[in-house]
C-alpha cells in the first residue's frame, strides 16, 4: 500500500512538471509573437522616417532652384500661389502629427515666402482629422491673404511679419475630402489680396512698396469720386498745432481726387500768411 501511494505521488509530480513546461512554452511563444509585432512596428516607423527624410531632402533641393525660376518671370504681379502635393495619400499617411511639409520658397514683390502644411495637425490642433496651414514671410511684410487647402478657403487674414515667421491656422479644415482621389494629389495655396513690403536700405531709411494695387485704387478714386463737389478735412488738436506753427507755415491735407481731378490737396495756414513782398518802385 505504501509503495502504491509513493507511485501515485510521483506520478502527480510528473504531471505538474509537464503542465509547468507547457505553460512555459506557451509563454515563450507569446513573447516571441509580441517581439515580432514590436519589431514589425519599429521597422514600419523606420520606413516612414526614411520617407519623410527623403521628402525633406527633395524639398530642400527644390528650394535651391525654384526662387531663381520665379525671379526670372518677375514677381511684382504674382498674387495666386498653388502648391500641388503629388502622391498625397502616401505623404499624408507617413507624416505624423507635429511634422510639417514645406513648399519651396517663392517671392512676391521681392518678399520671400513659403507655405508650411501639417497634414495631421500640430499640438494646438484639437479637432480630429483637421490639418494646419501657415504662411511664412520675410521681415517687413504686411499682408492680407487667404489660405487654401483643396476646395476649402479660410476667411482673409491680415498679419504683419516682424521677422521671418509664420501666421495661419492650427485648425484649418477637415483634410480627407480635400484630397483629389482621381489623381491622388492635394493642392495647397494662398491668394495675396494686398501686400506692403518695407525695405530697410540703410540706417533710418525705409522704402515701402505697396504694389500696383495702390496705384489702381488711386485711379479708381478719380472715377468713383467724379460726381463729388465738396471736401471736408478734420484736423485734430488744432489749437495745439496752431501754437506750434508760425506765420507763413501751412498744414497740408492728404491728397485726394474730386470732380475728376486727381492729386488735389488743401493747404491751411493756422497763423496766417506773410505779407506779400512790396513790388518795385514805379520806374524802378
Amino acid at each position: 500500500a505504501a509503495s502504491a501511494q509513493g507511485r501515485q505521488a510521483a506520478g502527480g509530480c510528473a504531471a505538474m512538471s509537464l503542465e509547468e513546461i507547457a505553460f512555459q512554452v506557451d509563454h515563450l511563444a507569446y513573447r516571441l509573437d509580441d517581439g515580432k509585432a514590436r519589431q514589425a512596428e519599429s521597422l514600419g516607423q523606420v520606413h516612414r522616417d526614411a520617407a519623410a527624410l527623403r521628402r525633406r531632402v527633395e524639398e530642400a533641393l527644390a528650394q535651391q532652384t525654384r526662387p531663381e525660376a520665379v525671379a526670372m518671370v518677375g514677381d511684382t504681379m504674382v498674387r495666386h500661389i498653388d502648391w500641388r502635393i503629388e502622391k498625397a495619400s502616401e505623404a499624408i499617411g507617413s507624416t505624423p502629427k507635429n511634422q510639417a511639409l514645406c513648399s519651396a520658397s517663392f517671392t512676391v514683390m521681392g518678399a520671400t515666402m513659403h507655405l508650411e502644411f501639417f497634414p495631421q495637425g500640430r499640438d494646438t490642433t484639437w479637432m480630429p482629422g483637421f490639418c494646419a496651414l501657415f504662411l511664412w514671410c520675410s521681415a517687413g511684410v504686411q499682408a492680407r491673404y487667404q489660405l487654401r487647402v483643396g476646395g476649402h478657403r479660410s476667411a482673409p487674414d491680415v498679419d504683419e511679419y516682424a521677422s521671418y515667421m509664420g501666421h495661419g491656422h492650427s485648425n484649418f479644415c477637415y483634410l480627407e475630402p480635400q484630397v483629389d482621389r482621381a489623381t491622388d494629389s492635394l493642392v495647397v495655396g494662398v491668394d495675396i489680396l494686398s501686400l506692403s513690403v518695407r525695405h530697410e536700405v540703410a540706417e533710418g531709411l525705409r522704402l515701402v512698396d505697396r504694389g500696383p494695387e495702390s496705384l489702381l485704387r488711386c485711379e479708381a478714386a478719380v472715377l468713383t469720386q467724379r460726381g463729388l463737389d465738396r471736401v471736408e478735412w478734420r484736423i485734430r488738436n488744432i489749437l495745439k498745432r496752431a501754437r506750434e506753427i508760425p506765420c507763413g507755415s501751412a498744414i497740408c491735407s492728404p491728397p485726394f481726387a474730386i470732380a475728376g481731378v486727381r492729386e488735389m490737396l488743401l493747404e491751411f495756414y493756422p497763423s496766417g500768411v506773410l505779407p506779400a513782398a512790396s513790388g518795385p518802385e514805379p520806374g524802378g
